[in-house]
């Protein structure tokens, strides 16, 4: 939580050194309006809501067996919309990572100077990254949560400070392009939901009873809300070639309910951190564009002597064109 505060100071006052210069000046030529085309594109990506649960010096790194997927995403005037479809795994995979079924959904909406991104994910079946951190592991095999699931869903909404010079459409949906290089603040307002539940227990099986003995949670759920600031920038590197980085923290406040193993539940109500973050570099050609994107939600939940992070992660590859 700290270091998220530290973050949005430091943004803050790294914007307002020399931002105060540019925020009246109207120069157009900055970046190209394709809005009124239809971009499609195809991508291969890799996408999952992993958990990481910290006690002490103990960390489970929880993970589902998220296949790559192939996607069409479709952007028109202001509104976009992706849709992805799994990959077939082998059969080494669902043995050595267990099966997992999931639904994950995004929907985004970019305007002149606001953005809108949502996310609605469920995921069923887990596995364990790290046993080795735990015990001596020579398996290919990882340990196993079948019953464990989550829900994740959240929206952010983000007023484009910059607007003028710095194209949000350019950086995400590429119905713009970036011609002259430039950056913006980020004002926003979030909210969250994220439900995480393993019927017996988080710690697998397969390892010692008596470190799992200290994992004594088997599941949680919050609601939190509140706002956000950050700097987002399209650098230009020639013609053809671009790179755009964004880090937007926010703050707020939650409510979360955590559930022991004997049965008990605690609702407790605490400040809320989060970062999202956002990497892109590609390539912009006269006819097509290409390139890759890294994109993650980092949430964090803090009980007793427990660290519970939650994140919404994506990686993608793609190419498009416009029409």
């Amino acid at each position: 939580m700290k270091k998220i505060f530290s973050l949005i100071v430091l943004l803050i006052a790294i914007s307002s050194s020399g931002y105060a210069q540019k925020i009246n000046l109207t120069d157009s030529t900055f970046f190209i309006d394709h809005t009124d085309r239809l971009t499609l594109r195809i991508y291969n990506s890799y996408k999952h809501n992993a958990l990481s649960i910290q006690k002490e010096s103990d960390r489970l790194n929880l993970l589902p067996n998220s296949p790559n997927a192939l996607g069409l995403g479709i952007n028109y005037k202001f509104i976009g919309v992706s849709l992805g479809f799994g990959l077939p795994q082998t059969d080494s995979q669902k043995t050595n990572y267990g099966k997992t079924t999931r639904f994950d959904l995004q929907f985004n909406v970019f305007m002149k100077n606001l953005s809108f991104d949502s996310h609605f994910q469920i995921y069923k079946g887990y596995y364990l990254k790290n046993p080795s951190d735990f015990m001596e592991w020579p398996h290919s095999q990882s340990p196993q949560l079948p019953d464990m699931h989550t829900i994740s869903t959240g929206a952010i909404i983000n007023y484009v400070v910059n607007h003028k010079r710095y194209s949000n459409k350019a950086s995400v949906a590429r119905t713009q392009i970036q011609v002259k290089s430039a950056g913006s603040l980020l004002l926003g307002l979030f909210v969250n939901y994220d439900e995480a539940l393993s019927p017996d227990g988080f710690f697998p099986k397969e390892l010692p009873n008596e470190i799992g003995e200290d994992f004594e949670i088997n599941g949680f759920r919050y609601f939190a809300t509140g706002l956000s600031i950050g700097y987002a920038y399209n650098w230009v590197i020639s013609k053809h070639f671009f790179v755009n980085i964004s880090a937007t923290p926010g703050g707020g406040y939650k409510h979360v309910r955590v559930n022991e193993n004997n049965g008990l539940s605690e609702l407790e109500r605490h400040l809320h951190g989060q970062v999202q973050l956002r990497g892109e570099l590609g390539y912009e050609g006269k006819y097509f564009f290409a390139g890759f994107t890294a994109y993650s939600l980092i949430r964090s939940i803090n009980h007793k002597a427990y660290s519970l992070d939650s994140a919404t992660e994506q990686y993608r590859f793609f190419i498009g064109k416009r029409f």
